[in-house]
């Protein structure tokens, strides 16, 4: 009776092991999201609030819950010499969080973005480059989803297969 306790026992454990690996594999799409959700809120203060950008980045910071905005706005304000190409690195270099849950595609992709609409002349071009950075980063979160699912599942299978192994080696 113990011995099948202990094998249900191990079958269970490497069964909760996979996952909390497949859990882990979502940090990824969280933080596309939360990009997303501070670029849309950003394009949206700007655009329809006509909110200058380092509010706009504060209001970016409070939606998505990035750091990263909120630094950029501070940076804005210390550094008025900073260009949009000096604001996006400096800003997520001190988040290191932010750059090592994003791959570096995302994180060049996001650094592009910024310089663009800090150097934008008008509103349409923070209009037109929010939009395309949008949808770049809504196709990047399916991709993502879609990876979490197929490892997810692989993580799932294999360590459930690797309980039932040992509980078979165990009998």
């Amino acid at each position: 009776m113990i011995k099948i306790l202990l094998l249900l026992l191990i079958i269970g454990g490497s069964a909760v092991l996979g996952q909390v690996i497949s859990g882990a594999m979502a940090e990824r799409e969280n933080a596309l999201k939360a990009v997303f959700t501070g670029v849309k809120t950003l394009n949206n203060c700007i655009i329809h609030q006509k909110m200058p950008l380092a509010e706009a980045f504060l209001r970016g910071a409070s939606a998505s819950g990035l750091e990263v905005f909120r630094r950029m706005s501070e940076l804005m304000y210390e550094q008025p010499e900073l260009t949009g190409e000096q604001l996006g690195p400096m800003a997520s270099g001190e988040n290191g969080l932010f750059r090592s849950i994003l791959e570096k595609d995302d994180v060049r992709g996001f650094y592009g973005f910024i310089r663009t609409i800090y150097d934008a002349a008008v509103t349409e071009q923070v209009d037109e480059a929010s939009k395309r950075y949008l949808r770049e980063l809504e196709a990047e979160r399916e991709a993502a989803k879609g990876e979490r699912i197929r490892r997810g599942r692989l993580a799932k299978s294999l360590c459930i297969m690797g309980g039932v192994a040992v509980a078979i080696l165990l009998t």
